[in-house]
């Protein structure tokens, strides 16, 4: 038997204090008579000594007893058995014991029925790693999922042509647990997702990309991906219908592995991003990252230039991505193209913002005394650039003296 206490015992002060509060909602569910267990996730990253970012409790409470038990509760999805109950403000998902009805939209099932049993709770789950139980120093594995942590499997729960008929999202969460916990995928469960790889269809792309940001983070992207090309996985999915199999072998952020693919293979889909329906600042990433790769390539832009009008953080990590990726080639104008580099010139700026020039638009306007208009801002584009480059000091006499030598108004 797993010693349960001394794997809890080896955690950071913060994760034991996390399981003994979900511990104290369980003991409370115990003393009114209830079934209450560590269940999902929690178990799963116990068993396997990775941190464990949350904890999910099953029980055979109802509901609205869940609600009336506890002094702080907020009912999220209570028509679907669950409840968020905070202890000292830390939050856990309670979920009673439930069975799932007909699955008509292969994603959601259209009722659930409430059970007593923790076993037939656990067998509505996705994969066996993921559809274990504890409570005190006991785990609970009706489906072998401690033997297929052991061999590093990915297996569905029962029959997976039933999972992934019920819900097709899973096919694509099989492929995030490989990636993420680096494990293998089982041959009939394997079978079973390029089979009913058609129903990714009826799944939002939205659902879908919370999936794929983690698969690319994951430790091994490169087989998970290997995996969703060659089962023609993408051929089901918006805007992957249009892309060839393209693998990277290091983890890396989603918005990056888009941009490289657009980058390196096809720029007209730097035009359909909208139907990945990213948020509007990871659409300019993605925008911002191909014009950064293009501009490091023909070299046509100064260090400096892409350091004032770019951000920090984007640079330095296109800096380590580009060293990652052998296909990318480089201006000779950036060899130098690195963190420390990055930062060095960053330093060395006059101005960091437009803000921190020493003329405005109203200074311009006054000195030339002559109305606003598009002539404004080309001017301060002038100053601006000569400033980044040290040819023109940002004090505001010699800016204007500059500006009646060098630039026709």
């Amino acid at each position: 038997m797993n010693n349960i206490k001394y794997m809890i015992s080896r955690l950071d002060e913060d994760k034991k204090l996390m399981f003994q509060r979900a511990q104290s909602i369980i003991n409370l569910l115990n003393q009114h008579g209830y079934e209450a267990y560590i269940v999902g996730g929690a178990v799963r990253n116990l068993l396997m000594n990775i941190p464990v970012n949350d904890i999910d409790i099953t029980t055979d409470c109802m509901p609205d007893k869940i609600v009336e038990l506890f002094d702080k509760t907020i009912p999220v999805g209570i028509e679907h058995g669950t409840v968020i109950v905070l202890q000292d403000d830390m939050p856990f998902e309670v979920t009673t014991f439930r069975e799932d009805g007909e699955y008509e939209d292969h994603r959601r099932p259209e009722c659930v029925t409430f059970v007593k049993s923790l076993k037939t709770d656990l067998e509505r789950r996705d994969f066996t790693v993921n559809a274990m139980a504890i409570q005190h120093n006991t785990l609970y594995d009706y489906f072998n999922g401690e033997m297929h942590i052991e061999k590093r499997l990915i297996k569905a729960v029962g029959d997976p042509d039933k999972r992934f008929y019920e819900d097709a999202l899973r096919i694509i969460r099989a492929l995030r647990f490989m990636s993420v916990l680096n494990f293998s995928i089982e041959d009939e469960t394997l079978k079973a997702m390029e089979k009913h790889a058609p129903l990714l269809s009826h799944v939002s792309i939205e659902r879908i990309i919370i999936e794929l940001c983690k698969l690319t983070e994951g430790i091994n992207v490169a087989g998970a991906l290997n995996t969703f090309f060659s089962i023609q996985l993408h051929k089901h999915i918006p805007f992957f219908k249009e892309m060839e199999n393209f693998v990277v072998d290091q983890p890396i952020s989603f918005v990056d592995y888009i941009s490289l693919y657009i980058y390196l293979i096809d720029l007209s889909l730097l035009n359909k991003l909208n139907v990945l329906k990213l948020s509007n600042n990871q659409k300019k990433s993605i925008k911002d990252n191909v014009t950064l790769l293009s501009t490091l390539s023909r070299g046509d832009k100064s260090l400096p230039y892409l350091v004032y009008h770019y951000r920090q953080e984007q640079l330095i990590n296109l800096a380590h991505i580009i060293n990652l990726i052998e296909e990318i080639e480089l201006s000779d104008a950036y060899r130098e193209f690195n963190a420390s580099e990055i930062l060095r010139v960053k330093d060395a700026l006059q101005i960091q913002s437009r803000a921190m020039l020493a003329i405005n638009g109203s200074m311009l306007m006054k000195h030339f005394n002559k109305k606003g208009g598009p002539w404004v801002k080309t001017v301060i584009e002038s100053v601006e650039n000569a400033v980044i480059h040290n040819t023109l000091k940002n004090e505001k006499n010699a800016i204007i003296e500059w500006i009646d030598k060098h630039v026709k108004i």
